[in-house]
């Protein structure tokens, strides 16, 4: 969330640019907006610069997928837990 941790956002971000790391990002509205006012960047103002339209939350963008056939997976699991 990078309203309340752009602080640590931008100080990980200098980190990996210091150390060469790929810096590329994906931000979007914490709501469910369909891909709406979400965009990929490496650029840090631009990143700031978004939060103008609202708040944003912040991902990492994976540039190397694990594929199956060609294509994306999402592997979800769902726990019954019956006692504790």
């Amino acid at each position: 969330n990078l309203e309340k941790e752009l602080e640590l956002f931008v100080a990980d971000y200098y980190r990996r640019e210091k150390e060469g790391e790929d810096n590329l990002w994906i931000l979007k509205p914490p709501n469910m907006a369909r891909s709406l006012d979400m965009i990929i960047t490496d650029n840090l103002p631009l990143v700031i610069r978004t939060m103008e339209t609202g708040p944003k939350i912040a991902q990492k963008y994976i540039s190397n997928p694990v594929l199956r056939r060609g294509k994306k997976v999402d592997l979800r699991y769902i726990l019954l837990v019956k006692s504790i």
